[in-house]
C-alpha cells in the first residue's frame, strides 16, 4: 500500500500477515532511494527475526521528518518474550536524502 504522509514523503507499507510488523520502503528515484530502501530492508529483517523469536512482538516504522536534505524514520518495538515484564525500544534512522547515506547521529 502506498501512502503519502503528512510530511510529503511517499511510503510503501507491506504488512507481514501473521505478525504485527510492516515493511517500509520510500518512493525516491535513483541510487539514493535504493540505498535508503536497502537500509530499511536490513532494519526490517532484524525486526522480523525478533518477531519470530518472541511470542508477542509489535513494530512500527514511521517517517517522522523529511525536508530537502534529510529523511528521518522512528522505529518502535514493543515485545514480551516471557519473564516478569514486557519491554520496548525505539531508535531513529536518519538518511541524507541526496546520497541515501545513513547518518550516525550518535556523534551529534
Amino acid at each position: 500500500m502506498l501512502q503519502e504522509n503528512e510530511i510529503g514523503l511517499v511510503v510503501q507499507r507491506a504488512k507481514v500477515l501473521d505478525r504485527d510488523l510492516e515493511r517500509v520502503q520510500v518512493e525516491l528515484p535513483g541510487p539514493a532511494g535504493e540505498k535508503i530502501n536497502a537500509e530499511l530492508l536490513a532494519d526490517f529483517r532484524k525486526n522480523l527475526a525478533a518477531a519470530y523469536s518472541c511470542g508477542d512482538y509489535t513494530n512500527i516504522t514511521s517517517a517522522v521528518f523529511a525536508n530537502e536534505r534529510w529523511i528521518v524514520f522512528a522505529d518502535a518495538s514493543d515485545y514480551f518474550c516471557g519473564g516478569p515484564h514486557p519491554d520496548s525500544s525505539m531508535h531513529t534512522l536518519v538518511f541524507e536524502r541526496a546520497s541515501g547515506r545513513r547518518v550516525d547521529t550518535s556523534k551529534w
